[in-house]
């Protein structure tokens, strides 16, 4: 796992680096990362400038997926150094002349990205993507990837020439909508790359995780990573459902194996939060908890050894914590510190127990994650 942030000595840096579980910022080496993630956006609100978006690179893969694109063009804009780094562009030019290629935010929005997965569709999740649309590619119909119940949405109430113009009726996407337990092969065109999908609650809708990865017509094949990017979710217990371990039962082969590098999951408030506020989303303890689910999933499998135990069967699994609600006032606050942000940290510092490697997608706005 590593990280290239795109500013150094921010004040959100510095809470991470603060705590028990450093996310090491080192020179990035993307040709053997399975997947890298440019973060766009990584925040559940209340700041539209900073929504939850990403945009997903396969292995080398000339093309791009967007992930949840809260935020896409704005973000993009904000990333285009890490675009430079991710496909090499001035990699002729040591001196990054003007004559030098670099990254657009029109090539990236048209040509390099392929296709949108969208977990649900609450705004933060697809503002982005309605808002650029405009600018988009006539014609080039990218898949828009989810549950039927997440395309229907945005078919009636998004895409509808009321909210905003029925720009898939004119050629710019099509929906494809993806059925739990059936691959999607070749997602957004890129070879080798097939998705599933695993449906999620999220109090009152069903919300989506996403597994990419090479090889999934079986989990138990030796080679063929993937990784597991997770939508809004709230924690089994309290959305009375089984969803989450489902999924964790279905996935656990490919982490004892190795070959899923990491698992994006949000987690929206502090530990103090009422269960009553949470409206289907994750606290620190209640990642840990799901968390501690997988685990045991993995530990069932028998392939752990004998001194595996659900303590340390994910010892060093990469988790990409996302979606943290920022404090509203933060900005004014001493320091520009937000507290609500720092007491996440700490508190999911203080209960891993299990060995995870926590990454903060907030800490890496405009950089890349690579795993």
């Amino acid at each position: 796992m590593e990280v290239y942030p795109a500013t150094k000595g921010n004040t959100l840096q510095q809470i991470l680096t603060e705590t028990t579980f450093e996310t090491p910022l080192m020179q990035l080496t993307l040709t053997s990362a399975s997947f890298s993630l440019i973060v766009l956006g990584a925040a559940g609100g209340p700041f539209e400038d900073r929504l939850t978006g990403y945009l997903v690179r396969p292995w080398d893969s000339r093309s791009l997926l967007s992930f949840d694109p809260g935020s896409l063009l704005g973000g993009i804009r904000r990333s285009l150094p890490s675009l430079d780094t991710l496909f090499n562009f001035n990699s002729d030019n040591t001196d990054n002349t003007d004559t030098a290629p670099k990254a657009l935010p029109s090539t990236t929005l048209k040509t390099l990205i392929t296709g949108h997965l969208i977990s649900h569709p609450h705004l933060d999740h697809c503002a982005g993507l309605l808002i650029s649309s405009q600018a988009d590619a006539p014609g080039a119909s990218k898949p828009l990837y989810g549950l039927n119940s997440t395309l229907t949405a945005l078919n009636t109430h998004a895409f509808n020439n009321i909210l905003w113009p029925n720009l898939p009726k004119f050629g710019y996407y099509h929906y494809e909508q993806m059925i739990p337990g059936n691959i999607t092969t070749k997602t957004g065109g890129i070879p080798r790359l097939d998705s599933l999908i695993y449906p999620v609650s999220h109090a009152d809708l069903t919300s989506a995780c996403f597994l990419l990865g090479e090889n999934l017509s079986t989990f138990t094949a030796p080679s063929g990573d993937a990784i597991l990017l997770c939508g809004d979710l709230g924690a089994d217990v309290n959305e009375k459902s089984t969803l989450n371990a489902k999924m964790w039962n279905s996935v656990a082969p490919l982490v004892s194996s190795k070959r899923l590098k990491a698992l994006m999951i949000e987690c929206s408030f502090p530990d103090s939060t009422p269960t009553s506020s949470l409206f289907g989303h994750l606290t620190p303890k209640l990642v840990i908890q799901e968390l501690r689910v997988l685990a045991q999933a993995v530990l069932d499998l028998g392939k752990s050894g004998c001194s595996a135990t659900v303590e340390n069967v994910l010892q060093g699994f990469t988790v990409i914590i996302q979606h943290v609600k920022e404090s509203i006032d933060a900005v004014r606050a001493e320091g520009g510190r937000d507290l609500a942000v720092e007491k996440i940290v700490q508190e999911l510092g203080e209960q891993n127990n299990l060995g995870v490697k926590f990454i903060f997608a907030h800490q890496n706005i405009g950089g890349i994650i690579a795993v």
